[in-house]
């Protein structure tokens, strides 16, 4: 958001690996103190990759996952917190 072709380098980066027979995981860096609205976080994001496949093609993305190593740190958010809010979410969305 608010990046200017942002977007667009996504679409030609994840275009290149497909044309390279990659599968390709998406994966939203998710900070739980950022974002109140989890089911608007998990929706936003399912439907830019439903854009992605259909409107540009891009079919080789296969994965999505939300929050690389949530329990990293102590202060991170709680592995119960973080399925139940936003994988739950996710899940449920795409």
């Amino acid at each position: 958001k608010n990046h200017p072709g942002m977007r667009q380098s996504l679409i030609r980066t994840v275009r290149l690996a497909q044309e390279a027979g990659a599968t390709v995981l998406l994966q939203f860096w998710y900070d739980p103190d950022r974002y109140a609205d989890h089911d608007g976080v998990a929706q936003r994001f399912a439907r830019a990759i439903l854009q992605l496949r259909r409107e540009h093609g891009l079919t080789a993305i296969r994965y999505a996952s939300i929050q690389n190593e949530p329990n990293e740190f102590l202060d991170d958010v709680t592995a119960a917190k973080y399925v139940t809010r936003i994988i739950m979410s996710l899940n449920a969305r795409l």
